[in-house]
């Protein structure tokens, strides 16, 4: 076969492009491998068919893009994208084996049938390419402009799908005078003109007073455009907003399925180097993928609570600096010895204790020059905003972990740098010293029941019992005056229904969620380890709680500490309570209640239908729905310990307050404490608090049931009921010794009487006996 000069020519520019490209990717692997250990081998084939699954699903299905509704044109580029690249992939492999074509290998029917979807495909996406621009251009969404880049990326889409066209329909129209199939050596396979409508029939049309020479030459000169944009598209992608092609597909794969969401894994505090991240290379290798998956969709920044209210945190942006900091300091590491990374990772960033090489000398001392990764590219500030509401996160279609990342870069602060806002330096010392982020006295956990008679765990144990449950009743329902009263409603909800519970009393602590979402994994490990020791010294098996954050503690983080419980949210308790008849909401509750989703609760434990059914059944109908529902629900903007940090304005829980006011319901229905306490100060703020109420579903249903709290007797009250007990057992004694001693007194008389009836007898017997002798 006679290689032709169009042939080597195409052939050197494939291979250097390939070569190029794979070089490239070569780069990307090695600085993503400098992350830490994060997923094994086990973890991934353990659930393969899940996995490969998640990839149909989510890759080429496209699932999570068609969630937004004005992200769904991108499905049609995607899938139409997918296609483009099964035709350019045949004519690349034509280009180098000229022998090769989709009619040689599957025939002229399945070749025919391709090539008029390929045709229309190719319509489509261009017309897709008009509206993105139309929509960047003139419509604007947020944070998504036409920049040079999306300028460059719609431009070479827009070519390819151009050079299609007239590389085929000018072939078409060269040949019209010698063979309608004739197929040129310069462009590569192409089909029957009969089956590609716009290629082989509109160009034909528009272009056929075209010379045979200038249309056979035009024809060219598209192929090799087209194959040129092929080219230099493949090596750009890695450099453009659509690394993502590259990045979602092993991103969706390989995300973490077993571990429940929003869960810190398990810190060594023995081991200084782990204490969170404050360089890239500490964050775990699959943690680093994220940044190559980002499509830039700017959903995750969109829903973000702190980034709505001028907060200076934009997931996106989060995400690409730890990617333009991978490459930066990466592709320095990639370069230094395994004795060099050791000394940097061992705390020696210049290598003065380590036998390093001059040239890694010169590389660290580079290193060490560079601005840190937290105060360089992510300024502190950005990371103190952060809610943990998982609503970046839930938005995502490529499944990207920014809370995990914000809340490692956060441990790496506190522990290791020391710094903390200084509300969050006082919450520590408030649970380090009392047990609670308040910083009261730890001797008044229970005063707030001090006049309620709730059994506590220790006292009912040295009675000898056991109960079934341990209801926590946590920090805000101890020391929060709105807590306070959800837990007085949840406990008569509780007894009312007659449940077998007990609380701690004062021997209860905190989880100390706070204290690890705000980044002092140390504090919340001696809690956690606390709290898990007082539970196995009682037994206790079953634990009710009304805090979603207790609830996400207690069954998702406790149990990498030996902490193994069945957890209940009273939303899902309550509910099932009523559905067994031991809470009848006969009372009924005629308010119209609007429900806002707690985002430790929902996102964070997928729980939305359970408040809903309590509320159903407490009030005889369906709650109200705000716009930013269920998922997509706001944050209340407690969460991440952000209760206890004093927010600038515009506040998160008045934005959420002001959507709920707006749907006219006279109560807004939570099912967490913080919440509670958000929005009821939003509505404070919104002086709308004569207007509407702020309820948890406990409160709600203990007015629609009647249930009140068992409360404690006095001393006076006790003695005098006493001694009234007492004086009514002696009279019970006393008639019941009167009934015996008159009962005994009837049957002695009757023994008599029955004694003397014989003698009697007898006496006439022998009278008669004494008559007849």
């Amino acid at each position: 076969m006679q290689i032709t000069l169009p042939q080597v020519v195409f052939i050197y520019l494939v291979a250097v492009a390939f070569g190029v490209f794979g070089w490239t990717m070569s780069r990307f692997t090695l600085v993503l491998a400098a992350g830490r250990q994060d997923l094994t081998l086990r973890e991934v084939l353990g659930v393969i068919g899940t996995r490969i699954k998640d990839v149909l699903k989510y890759f080429i299905g496209q699932r999570s893009v068609a969630r937004e509704k004005a992200s769904r044109h991108h499905m049609f580029i995607f899938w139409g994208f997918l296609i483009i690249t099964v035709g350019t992939a045949e004519i690349l492999i034509n280009g180098v084996i000229p022998a090769f074509s989709f009619e040689a290998v599957f025939g002229k029917v399945i070749n025919n049938a391709f090539k008029l979807v390929l045709d229309l495909t190719n319509f489509a996406v261009l017309g897709l390419m008009g509206y993105a621009v139309h929509r960047r251009v003139f419509r604007k969404p947020n944070l998504i402009p036409m920049n040079f880049d999306a300028a460059l990326i719609l431009g070479m889409i827009s070519m390819l799908c151009l050079s299609h066209f007239l590389a085929h329909g000018l072939h078409f129209v060269a040949a019209q005078g010698v063979n309608p199939r004739f197929v040129a050596e310069s462009y590569g396979p192409s089909g029957d003109p009969g089956w590609m409508p716009i290629s082989g029939m509109a160009v034909p049309a528009i272009f056929g007073w075209m010379s045979t020479h200038t249309a056979h030459a035009l024809s060219a000169i598209n192929y090799w455009i087209h194959v040129l944009i092929v080219l230099f598209f493949l090596n750009y992608i890695p450099y453009s907003k659509h690394l993502h092609l590259l990045g979602a597909l092993p991103n969706i794969f390989l995300r973490h399925k077993d571990e429940p969401k929003g869960v810190m894994p398990k810190v060594d505090l023995e081991d200084e180097s782990a204490w969170g991240v404050g360089r890239y290379e500490q964050f775990g290798w699959r943690s680093l993928l994220d940044s190559y998956a980002c499509t830039e969709c700017v959903r995750c920044t969109n829903n973000c609570p702190a980034y709505n209210t001028g907060k200076p945190l934009s997931p996106m942006h989060l995400v690409h600096d730890i990617k333009y900091e991978m490459f930066e300091r990466g592709e320095h590491l990639v370069r230094l010895t395994p004795v060099a990374r050791e000394a940097i990772e061992a705390g020696d960033p210049l290598g003065d204790e380590h036998a390093v090489t001059t040239r890694d000398r010169e590389l660290m001392a580079e290193l060490a020059a560079m601005p840190p990764l937290i105060g360089g590219r992510i300024k502190e500030e950005t990371l103190w905003a952060c809610t943990t509401c998982g609503q970046c996160e839930e938005v995502c279609p490529v499944f990207i972990e920014h809370p995990m990342k914000i809340m490692q870069m956060r441990t790496n602060l506190v522990l290791e740098q020391g710094k903390q806002p200084v509300e969050w330096a006082r919450m520590f010392r408030g649970m380090e010293n009392n047990q609670n982020p308040w910083g009261v006295g730890s001797d008044q956990r229970m005063e707030w029941a001090k006049r309620y008679d709730i059994p506590v765990m220790a006292e009912v144990k040295e009675a000898g019992h056991t109960p079934e449950y341990l209801v926590w009743i946590g920090c805000a329902g101890s020391f929060d005056d709105r807590g306070q009263k959800i837990a007085r409603d949840w406990v008569a909800l509780l007894q009312q229904a007659g449940v077998d519970f007990a609380v701690l009393g004062d021997e209860e602590g905190c989880t100390g969620d706070a204290a690890r979402r705000a980044g002092n994994e140390f504090l919340f490990q001696m809690m956690a380890e606390t709290n898990i020791e007082t539970f196995n010294e009682y037994g206790i098996k079953k634990i009710l709680t009304s805090c979603p954050h207790c609830y996400h503690s207690f069954k998702n983080e406790y149990p990498a500490f030996g902490g193994d419980y069945e957890v209940i949210h009273h939303s899902q308790f309550i509910p099932e309570l009523i559905a067994k008849g031991k809470l009848k909401p006969s009372a009924g509750f005629s308010d119209e209640v609007v429900f806002h989703d707690p985002c430790y609760l929902g996102r964070w434990n997928q729980e939305y239908e359970a408040p809903r059914q309590t509320l159903q059944a407490a009030t005889g109908r369906a709650p109200t729905e705000m716009t930013r529902t269920r998922d997509k629900s706001f944050c209340c903007g407690a969460g991440g310990a952000k209760l206890w940090v004093e927010e600038e304005e515009p506040y998160v829980n008045v934005n959420r307050t002001k959507e709920a006011v707006e749907t006219g319901a006279k109560v807004i229905g939570t099912a967490c404490p913080f919440c509670n306490a958000m929005l009821d100060d939003g509505l404070k703020n919104l002086d709308k608090d004569e207007e509407v109420s702020c309820l948890d579903i406990a409160q709600i249903v203990a007015k629609a049931t009647g249930a009140t709290i068992k409360m404690k007797e006095d001393e006076e009250a006790k003695a005098k009921r006493e001694a009234e007990e007492e004086a009514k057992r002696e009279a019970e004694e006393k008639a019941k010794a009167e009934a015996k001693a008159e009962a005994e007194a009837k049957a002695e008389a009757e023994a008599k009487a029955e004694a003397k009836a014989k003698t009697d007898e007898k006496a006439e017997e022998k009278a008669d006996d004494d008559k007849a002798e």
